[in-house]
């Protein structure tokens, strides 16, 4: 007789957490799921599940050695977190989930940070020679002669 609540609390055990996001950002850029920034890791993070439906990951190239690198292109996309059972079948969605996470398990999302290169046409130079150099190394080279 004690195994029946014991397998009653195991099954409805399987619904307590929701299904997690797992995202990967091997490159470390900074990374916002939703708005907020998340810390920066270098294996990738586990988010816990916050709730059903479409969420936002929004990511910025990270710094190379210390200085902004422009050769990637911010990018963004979605985060689909399916419902389980559908809404419309009131009372009975609870029940078809936790017999759906019994016997199927957890579904969880995974998300790759992976950046767009910038086009050639968009690229600046990272290093920009201050406005007048060259009429500067022509009046130098013009002193130098005159010695």
């Amino acid at each position: 007789m004690p195994t029946r609540p014991l397998l009653a609390c195991v099954v409805l055990s399987a619904a307590c957490s929701g299904p997690a996001t797992h995202v990967h950002n091997p490159a470390a850029h900074r990374v916002f799921v939703d708005g907020q920034e998340l810390p920066s890791a270098p294996a990738g993070w586990v988010l816990p599940f916050r709730y059903y439906g479409k969420s936002r990951w929004d990511a910025a190239p990270g710094d190379r050695d210390g200085k902004p690198d422009w050769s990637l292109q911010p990018a963004a996309g979605p985060i689909v977190m399916p419902e389980p059972a559908s809404p419309w079948l009131f009372p009975f969605d609870f029940p078809l989930e936790v017999a759906r996470r019994a016997f199927v398990g957890r579904e969880d999302q995974t998300v790759h940070i992976q950046l767009p290169p910038t086009p050639p046409d968009l690229q600046v130079p990272t290093e920009v020679p201050p406005l007048g150099l060259a009429d500067l190394l022509e009046r130098a080279a013009a002193a130098r002669v005159q010695r």
